[in-house]
């Protein structure tokens, strides 16, 4: 138990594999960001509403490059009054100069291969059993490289607190899944050793177990498993869109945020198998036979898997599925065209989706392509290779020169400078039409039911950040 959380705060909840204590946040915010108020990201109050929160519940276990099964159940309660650990990854130094407390704060650098697999729940105060009140499942972006539901601009607190005011009563459930190499390695190897015949997609498999979990304990905490929205924003989107083709009920509605289907190629199995190959050789495994190789690679410490990844080795998107299993999700081909032909769940009944305006300014920065050598890594990485043939005519502004090359004291117009636009046509606009295409006029092919659909474009209003002149345009 905290020494810090009263006794009269707590709360005890039992789910399917044991109870878990809680507690009821009446937390203060010191900070005073005038831009934060604006957005309604924070609620400046001498009156607390308390949120209920569960943090760190365990919702499975797997082990390395396996799928994820259910955890072990226990038998005295769990204190789930801090986040878990994030599951294993490299730690993200580009946007240190962007980070802005609260909102932005760094999350924490606690990281555990075998605890990281965690769920938190957050509630309106005085939800209880029976209730049933809405549920929203949130899934974290990050280009399914890096990520974990602990970063405190994924906190709904302040969101719950300030709508308990309001009346509104709900639930948030954040989690954790794996990314990167714990979460999309696959090779012939894994392929074969699997009882399935299945390998890679593991932290999309994550993502399942938590809306699996979700719909078995949710009503426990006073939420309504028959009324759950799962939201996602960039590759949480992306991995939601694939997910609407299971046919598991997992939620009744979707929201994809700056993400959708071709967000992120599929990844053929002939570069999958390249990855693992690499990856062998970073590791110096020269075994000959399959399970040699797998026992040794799961033998590398996490830290130096985690060191490769800092060395290039990086493992993005999911795999194509080639066994004819049951269990496998995304082994009937094209995921778009499945959604085109009515192939998505049918406990879902809407689908919203949207982007930023001009949320493409981020990866120009990433990729600094208003400089020649950034802006030819962004034709390579973003655009398929697009040509500048191709590209000026339809993006190239009268005035680009003097866009890419700001006289000194005027900050770079990232939403304007060369590659943003194209960068955010390609991750974001284009996929999201694809996809609203696919499913416009289409009936889901069990339920002869359309889906209902809508469509938004956030304008967003600049926040300010710790780099003087620097602003992506969106919130």
């Amino acid at each position: 138990m905290s020494a810090s959380i009263p006794a009269s705060s707590l709360m005890t909840v039992e789910t399917v594999y044991g109870k878990v204590i809680g507690y009821e946040d009446l937390g203060t915010h010191e900070t005073k960001n005038a831009d934060l108020q604006s957005i309604g990201a924070l609620s400046i109050d001498d009156t607390r509403v308390p949120v209920r929160k569960f943090l760190g519940i365990p919702y499975a276990q797997a082990e390395r490059w396996k799928r994820a099964v259910p955890p072990t159940p226990w038998s005295e309660p769990i204190v789930c009054h801090k986040f878990g650990p994030s599951i294993p990854q490299p730690q993200i130094t580009l946007f240190d100069s962007f980070y802005d407390p609260p909102l932005l704060s760094k999350p924490q650098t606690n990281q555990s291969e075998e605890k990281g697999f965690t769920v938190n729940v957050f509630s309106s105060p005085g939800v209880k059993e029976g209730d049933k009140v809405p549920v929203l499942a949130w899934i974290f972006g990050g280009g399914l490289l890096h990520g974990c539901s602990c970063i405190p601009m994924y906190d709904p607190t302040e969101w719950i607190r300030r709508e308990a005011t309001k009346g509104h009563k709900f639930i948030v459930v954040t989690g954790n899944y794996r990314t990167n190499l714990l979460g999309f390695l696959a090779s012939s190897d894994l392929a074969q050793e699997d009882p399935d015949g299945m390998a890679g997609n593991y932290g999309a498999y994550d993502c399942i177990a938590y809306l699996q979990w979700v719909q078995n304990n949710i009503a426990k905490f006073g939420g309504d498993p028959d009324n759950v929205t799962a939201f996602g924003e960039s590759a949480g989107a992306l991995l939601l869109s694939h997910i609407m083709v299971c046919k598991e009920k997992l939620f009744r509605r979707v929201i994809l945020q700056s993400g959708a289907v071709n967000t992120l190629p599929t990844v053929s199995w002939e570069t999958h198998e390249k990855n693992y190959q690499e990856l062998l050789e970073k590791a110096c495994i020269k075994a000959e036979s399959r399970s040699e190789r797998l026992k040794a690679l799961r033998a590398v410490p996490i830290e130096e898997l985690v060191g490769y990844l800092s060395q290039s080795v990086r493992v993005v998107g999911l795999a194509e599925e080639t066994t004819r299993s049951a269990k496998a999700v995304w082994n009937q081909g094209c995921v778009l065209t499945r959604l085109k032909e009515g192939h998505w769940s049918p406990h879902i009944e809407s689908v919203m989706m949207g982007v930023c305006k001009d949320e493409g300014s981020l990866f120009a920065y990433m990729c600094q392509s208003h400089t020649p050598p950034g802006y030819q890594f962004s034709q390579i990485e973003l655009l398929n290779g697009a040509s500048y043939a191709q590209l000026d005519p339809l993006y190239r502004l009268p005035n680009q020169d003097q866009i890419d090359n700001p006289v000194d004291g005027i900050p770079l117009d990232l939403a304007q400078c060369s590659g943003s636009q194209p960068a955010g046509d390609r991750l974001f606009k284009v996929p999201m039409e694809l996809l609203l295409c696919a499913l416009d006029d289409t009936k889901n092919a069990e339920t002869q039911k359309p889906l209902s659909i809508f469509v938004y474009t956030l304008e967003g209003t600049a926040v300010e950040t710790n780099s003087p002149g620097r602003s992506f345009g969106v919130t």
